[in-house]
């Protein structure tokens, strides 16, 4: 059956984490007249169930993954209690201890937050993204196995979305995204955390005309997160 093209932006989300897939999730269910497509190297059926990390949710995030029908169903713990405290020698005042303790029950709530695997979390998030790209398939893609070599963003012209529609009007600066193939759309988010880290096999992010100005203005390469 073939559809009318969407006259709204197509997003693209490079990474399928917590944060990509929720991004992905919260976009279709809240912007009918969006596109979105997911993007992310590890392919659709590898089994991240078993990754060990550990998350610490705030009572938003809890919340808000209620909300998206992607909470999981076991594996989950609550947050109760949280003590923030200042130990010398920090601390000035002889004797002294600041120290503030947060109750979910003086705050007549059930938790503070939730901490989990992220094991755990993601094939929870997956299965929901999963089902709703099944119910709309004609404006929700995912490209899993397709590592994202390089996005550029380009001046505005009639871009081409996956299927092959107009993705939106000219006048405006859109971000090309390569994965295998080139793709445009109206706007990137780059939820994946090890796109910045040193490593050889870092996508190319060339976010003016020229490379050479590009490096220039993007300055030394950001420090490695602690691990």
């Amino acid at each position: 059956m073939a559809h009318d093209p969407f006259d709204g932006p197509h997003l693209a989300v490079v990474g399928a984490g917590p944060v990509g897939l929720a991004l992905a999730l919260l976009v279709a269910r809240r912007c009918p007249n969006w596109q979105v497509s997911l993007f992310d190297a590890r392919p659709l059926q590898a089994d991240v169930s078993r990754d060990p990390r550990t998350l610490a949710l705030s009572l938003g995030s809890v919340q808000l993954l209620r909300q998206l029908g992607a909470w999981p169903a076991c594996g989950t713990q609550a947050i109760l209690e949280v003590q923030v405290s200042q130990e010398a020698p920090a601390v000035a005042l002889p004797g002294a201890k600041p120290e503030v303790r947060i109750r979910a029950q003086d705050l007549g709530v059930p938790e503070l937050g939730a901490v989990m695997a992220y094991g755990t979390l993601v094939p929870a998030l997956q299965a929901a993204w999963e089902a709703e790209q099944a119910r709309q398939p004609h404006r929700l893609h995912h490209r899993f196995g397709h590592p994202v070599q390089a996005l550029r963003v380009v001046p505005g012209a009639p871009g081409q979305g996956p299927t092959g529609e107009p993705s939106g009007p000219s006048g405006s600066h859109r971000v090309v995204v390569e994965a295998g193939r080139a793709e445009t759309f109206e706007l990137a988010v780059v939820a994946e955390g090890g796109v910045f880290m040193r490593d050889a096999a870092k996508p190319e992010l060339n976010i003016l005309d020229e490379p050479a100005a590009a490096n220039e203005a993007a300055g030394p390469a950001p420090h490695e997160a602690p691990r």
